[in-house]
């Protein structure tokens, strides 16, 4: 019987456990690849918008990103694949903008029918020089994010933040079968020794 029969065979006669491997094997590649699967890329997807906690699944709004004064270190490639890269940049959210003079004004979105005004000089938000600011700002530095399960208190997203998580899972659940693994293995053996 080849390996591929025995695997089929063990899967017909024993689906729940099949489809728990399947599971746990899902699970387990989320958590490796939860960085570059999650919206939020940050360290421990911890990107706190304010203006954004609490907001119920499939709430999108226009954000601007803003340059850092202090620009974060850049980390190698695997630091960012699996734990992921410092934002250089602050995200404000936003509900348009109009350009007068060197001046951009940004209406910032503070609730559902409440903004302000904030101003940036081009300067300050990096925009070259001899180049439409508005087509600019438009390409490099507005997106148009939706948070697919909402956001939590402190406007973080939720599906990176869980996406995160699945690795504190995997890891409780690997450290209670490795301790209950050696405290089994630690008494079976002095059991068998002294017999009994």
């Amino acid at each position: 019987m080849s390996y591929k029969n025995i695997i089929q065979l063990i899967f017909r006669r024993n689906r729940p456990a099949a489809f728990a491997l399947i599971i746990i094997v899902a699970t387990v590649g989320i958590a490796i690849f939860a960085v570059p699967l999650s919206p939020d890329k940050t360290p421990d997807a911890n990107n706190m918008i304010v203006e954004l906690s609490a907001r119920p699944a499939g709430f999108q709004q226009q954000l601007m990103r803003i340059p850092r004064q202090h620009q974060p270190e850049k980390e190698g490639c695997w630091y960012r694949l699996f734990i992921g890269q410092p934002a250089s940049y602050s995200t404000v959210p936003i509900n348009g903008f109009f350009i007068n003079s060197d001046t951009i004004f940004l209406r910032h979105y503070i609730d559902e029918g409440l903004e302000d005004t904030i101003a940036f000089s081009k300067v300050s938000l990096h925009i070259p020089e001899n180049v439409d600011p508005a087509a600019w700002l438009e390409k490099n530095a507005i997106e148009t994010r939706r948070f697919y399960l909402g956001t939590d208190r402190y406007g973080r997203d939720i599906l990176s933040r869980l996406l995160v998580g699945s690795r504190v899972s995997i890891a409780v659940g690997i450290v209670s079968v490795v301790l209950s693994l050696s405290i089994g293995i630690l008494l079976g053996a002095f059991a068998g020794w002294y017999g009994g």
